[in-house]
C-alpha cells in the first residue's frame, strides 16, 4: 500500500494581521525617510509662524492655518506619496508584494492609511503650534472639527494622488505631475479667498479641489457651524474624491508598462 502524500497545514492569516504587518513596515519605511519628515512638518509650521507675523499679510487667522494645513496635505499626499508609489513600481518592489499573500487591496490600504495619519498627525501638530506661537485659542470641538476635515481632505488629496500615479507611469514624469497638480491645488486653494484675479477666477477656484477644501478647513478652525456652504463643499470634495479614486482603481499598474 502506498503512502499517502501529506501536506503540512498552513494556518490561515486574517486580514487585519497581514494589514497589521503592512502597516508596521510602511511605518518604517515612512519615519526612516526623515528629508521628506522634515519638508512635510517643519514648511508649513514655518509658513503659518511667517504669514503669522508679517504685518502687512492681511490674512484671517483660520485662512493662515487653513493654508498651511493645505500645504502639508498636498505636499504628503499628491506629491510624496505617488513619487513613492511610482519608485516602488519602477524598481519592483509592488510587483514582489503582489505574490505575497497579502491581496492587492490591502497592500494600497496600508499604505494610504499610513499617509492619512501623517496627515493628522500634521493638523495637530499645527493646531498647537498655532495656539502657542500665535495665540490662537482652539476647544476641544475645534479640534475635533478641524481633524474630521483634515481627514475629508486627505481621502481627497490621496485619490488625486492614486490618480496620478495611474494614468503616469514613469517616476521622473510622476514626479513632475505630481509637483504641478499639487501646486495648482494650493494655488487654487488661495485664490478662493481673494478675488485678486476677479470674481469668476475667484468663483472658479471656490469649487476645485483645493478652493473646496481650503474653504472647509477655513470653517473648522474658526469653530463655525454646519452651513449650506459646508453642505456644498462637503459634496464637491466628496465628489472629486469619487472621480479621482475611480481613476486610480481603474488604471493602477502594478507594475510598469
Amino acid at each position: 500500500m502506498s503512502a499517502i502524500e501529506t501536506r503540512p497545514l498552513v494556518p490561515e492569516v486574517s486580514p487585519l494581521r497581514r494589514l497589521a504587518v503592512l502597516l508596521h513596515a510602511d511605518l518604517l519605511v515612512q519615519t526612516r525617510n526623515a528629508r521628506v519628515l522634515v519638508v512635510t512638518l517643519v514648511v508649513p509650521v514655518v509658513l503659518l509662524i511667517g504669514i503669522g507675523h508679517n504685518q502687512r499679510a492681511q490674512m484671517p487667522t483660520n485662512v493662515r492655518l487653513a493654508l498651511a494645513l493645505m500645504l502639508g496635505t498636498a505636499l504628503l499626499a499628491v506629491i510624496n506619496y505617488p513619487s513613492t508609489l511610482a519608485r516602488d513600481r519602477e524598481l519592483g518592489v509592488l510587483q514582489r508584494l503582489r505574490v505575497t499573500p497579502a491581496p492587492g487591496w490591502l497592500i494600497l490600504l496600508s499604505r494610504l492609511l499610513i499617509q492619512v495619519a501623517s496627515v493628522l498627525v500634521l493638523c495637530l501638530v499645527l493646531m498647537i503650534v498655532g495656539g502657542v506661537a500665535l495665540h490662537l485659542g482652539f476647544g476641544a470641538g475645534d479640534y475635533v472639527w478641524t481633524l474630521l476635515t483634515a481627514l475629508l481632505g486627505s481621502a481627497l488629496y490621496l485619490s488625486a494622488g492614486q490618480a496620478i500615479v495611474a494614468l503616469v507611469y514613469a517616476p521622473d514624469t510622476v514626479r513632475a505631475t505630481s509637483a504641478l497638480v499639487g501646486v495648482a491645488l494650493i494655488l487654487l486653494g488661495v485664490f478662493g479667498h481673494t478675488a485678486a484675479l476677479g470674481s469668476t477666477f475667484e468663483e472658479i477656484a471656490r469649487w476645485s479641489p483645493g478652493g473646496a477644501y481650503s474653504e472647509l478647513l477655513a470653517t473648522a478652525t474658526t469653530g463655525g457651524g454646519w452651513t449650506g456652504s459646508v453642505t456644498a463643499s462637503v459634496a464637491v470634495c466628496l465628489g472629486y474624491t469619487a472621480v479621482f479614486a475611480v481613476i486610480g482603481v481603474r488604471w493602477f499598474r502594478w507594475a510598469r508598462a
